[in-house]
């Protein structure tokens, strides 16, 4: 489990990360200046003998031995399209995120795993990127190689900073999520199939502190607010948020009329469910009922979002093994 935090000290996420070595978590003076650079694992650490044929060419990329990993151009996943060693690789992030201006890798560690459950191994690379202006200020990313007819692809690439972390499994499940504020805990769940296919299964915002069991304001279209409240009080409501659509807005781009058409259709795939304060399924009342129904809004109650779930995932594939499958244990390089 790796964990990015944001002007901490590493140690304070320590209880976070699953690791085999702790240079890749402790984030201390010593270790962040060996990490300037990226150095390749020594090919004798591992008897090759005993990996599959494509945990060998996995191994032989991650010691340098002339293999290459194909990465396309993709906003999300902060890649230009080319053929990388490790270097080349992971220096893309350095070069292309626009968190941090100065910056570098460090702390890499890997892992094989086994994406899907269906026996055949893909590679998973951690690192995280420092940021050179600010102590101990950093970000986690998860990259993870396919074999492919026996070239290597770059297939997915996860992130978090700040208050927001990523748990991947040894399956491929993906869990991103953190607190964007006291009110609201965002999760998204992701998983990466056996052929490398990067499925996105929902996006959840649990909104916790609200005075009436509605929807807030943020997720409904302008002409339908209605001041949503919030309470302190030991009596409240939450209202869950959920969406199959993955919302990716390049942050580079204008907040203008083209992000205001975007998030009018994310908006269309919401649906909402509603608890009270003791986990008890709720339902709005008579009124926002009737506005909701009237403008084309879902809302279910807890029962039927389970249902709905449970669909997604069948969809997908994703068994009760997949989603319980142990998380990363990562190997220092």
């Amino acid at each position: 489990m790796l964990t990015a935090c944001n002007k901490k000290s590493a140690s304070d996420s320590e209880s976070s990360v699953v690791t085999e070595d702790s240079a890749i978590t402790e984030g201390n003076s010593e270790s962040n200046n060996k990490a300037a650079g990226i150095t390749p694992g020594n090919y004798e650490d591992i008897d090759v003998s005993k990996l599959s044929e494509e945990e060998k060419l996995y191994w032989e990329f991650l010691c340098d031995k002339g293999v290459l990993v194909e990465a396309p151009l993709s906003d999300r996943m902060i890649s230009s399209e080319g053929s990388y060693d490790l270097e080349g690789l992971l220096n893309n992030l350095a070069k292309n995120n626009d968190t941090f201006s100065d910056c570098h890798i460090g702390d890499v560690g890997y892992a094989f795993i086994d994406c899907g459950l269906d026996g055949e191994k893909e590679l998973a690379i951690v690192c995280k990127l420092y940021n050179d202006t600010v102590e101990n200020d950093y970000m986690v990313a998860i990259f993870v190689v396919k074999e492919f007819d026996g070239s290597l692809a770059l297939v997915d690439v996860e992130t978090s900073y700040a208050q927001y972390s990523t748990v991947m499994n040894k399956a491929g499940y993906i869990v991103y999520g953190g607190d964007a504020n006291e009110k609201i805990h965002h999760e998204t769940i992701k998983y990466i199939d056996k052929d490398g296919v990067v499925n996105h299964v929902y996006t959840k915002d649990t909104n916790t502190g609200l005075k009436n069991a509605e929807i807030p304001d943020d997720y409904l279209p302008n002409d339908l607010l209605d001041g949503q409240e919030w309470t302190d009080s030991e009596k409240y409501f939450e209202c869950d948020v959920y969406n199959f659509d993955e919302y990716y807005w390049h942050t580079i781009k204008d907040y203008d009329d083209e992000y205001d058409k975007y998030i009018s259709n994310y908006r269309k795939g919401y649906f909402f469910t509603f608890k009270d304060q003791s986990g008890n399924s709720e339902m709005p009342d008579e009124d926002e009922c009737e506005k909701y129904d009237k403008n084309g809004i879902n809302y279910y109650d807890d029962q039927q979002v389970d249902e709905i779930l449970k669909s997604r995932f069948e969809e997908f594939g994703i068994t009760d093994d997949i989603v319980n499958a142990d998380v990363i244990k990562w190997s220092s390089l």
